[in-house]
């Protein structure tokens, strides 16, 4: 051994004495080559402990769904039993979606490929089967199961998306509609379209300088209407009218400005119209609510019928909703009916648009 080295070897001592460690004698050259057959030992041991843990039991869980008959869980428990499959544990419940049906939670005990057979050998003799739990999608009315939730507007700018998805109206009227002959009317309406297919959020809500013959038939509604409702309407729209006759000029010779009546809603409860040309459906209608926006008809029903309309139409939306929509509690109401809608099944959105149209209403015609 060089002096150096001894003295370097020495030193080493001396340190690992001081942390309190004792030293560690050189291997001899058989011992290095033992522990290398050694360490080849282990890896090989701990890719056969692996091979085996794979190949071994394990614990899986998963749910089925039976029909509720005689003999069906019996014939279901019977597979695990001839696939030599160990059940650990198992529990029913009724099915939350059926009522003809029962969810069957079991813990097994098997390895991979007698696993893969129960699951395929189950497939075949259940109506549904899954891992970890309960599948959580609703079902529409056919009992079919709904994977994806419906588009809804995530902020109120995503309302550009919707509102233009009228369903029926708009330009195009169905041959019973009162104006559906008239050349002058269809055309008149097709302006009205225009401003509310073009719209965006953000942007006023262009003013509409109607016409005399427009004028007379609201006037015939107006007058109507201030005659039933000291009688039928409630108390909350009988004491907002005097509000919307001072601040957005509902007069008898005067069809309202929809971005006065905006305006005004605005700083009464936060609401806000929005032009729309036609029946929405009910989801994008209630969307509409959940940001307290409401979506309003600029035109006028025609004039040979001023009492029947088949379609909402600014009397209705003015004269009608305006003076709820002005009350601090309705608004919030109709808020909340809005955001329960979003994402929601369509069958729960039409019991909530049944609920909200015959409670939103004072007296329309």
């Amino acid at each position: 051994m060089f002096p150096s080295m001894e003295k370097h070897l020495t030193n080493t001592i001396a340190q690992s004495k001081k942390k309190r460690c004792t030293s560690i004698s050189a291997f001899s050259e058989g011992e290095l080559a033992n522990i290398e057959v050694n360490n080849e030992l282990l890896d090989l041991e701990h890719r056969l402990r692996k091979v085996s843990e794979e190949t071994l039991s394990q614990s899986a869980s998963f749910v089925f769904t039976l029909k509720n008959q005689i003999g069906g869980l019996a014939a279901a428990l019977k597979l695990f039993q001839d696939n030599r499959i160990n059940v650990v544990h198992i529990e029913s419940r009724k099915s939350r979606y059926r009522n003809s049906e029962y969810e069957i939670y079991v813990d097994i005990e098997a390895d991979n490929s007698r696993l893969t057979d129960i699951v395929s050998l189950l497939e075949s003799q259940v109506s549904s089967i899954a891992f970890g739990n309960v599948p959580c999608s609703p079902l529409d009315k056919n009992g079919k199961e709904i994977t994806k939730v419906p588009w809804f507007p995530r902020k109120i700018s995503d309302l550009d998306q919707s509102s233009n998805r009228v369903l029926m109206y708009g330009t195009e009227l169905d041959a019973d509609h009162p104006g559906f002959k008239d050349k002058v009317y269809r055309q008149r309406r097709k302006s009205f379209t225009d401003i509310a297919m073009n719209f965006k959020h953000g942007q006023c809500i262009p003013y509409v300088e109607y016409t005399e013959t427009e004028i007379q038939t609201w006037g015939t509604v107006f007058r109507e209407l201030n005659k039933l409702y000291p009688k039928y309407a409630c108390r909350e729209h009988l004491v907002n009218l005097p509000l919307l006759q001072q601040h957005c000029g509902y007069r008898e010779d005067n069809i309202p400005q929809l971005q006065d009546v905006s305006n005004f809603l605005k700083e009464r409860t936060g609401f806000q119209l929005r032009p729309v040309a036609g029946y929405l459906s009910p989801r994008d209608f209630l969307a509409g609510l959940a940001f307290r926006v409401f979506h309003c008809t600029q035109y006028i029903r025609h004039q040979s019928d001023p009492f029947y309309t088949p379609e909402p139409d600014c009397c209705h939306e003015l004269l009608g909703h305006m003076g709820l929509l002005a009350d601090p509690n309705f608004a919030q109401f109709s808020q909340e009916i809005g955001l329960v809608s979003l994402g929601a099944t369509d069958e729960d959105v039409q019991k909530l648009a049944t609920c909200y149209f015959f409670h939103s209403g004072v007296w329309t015609l």
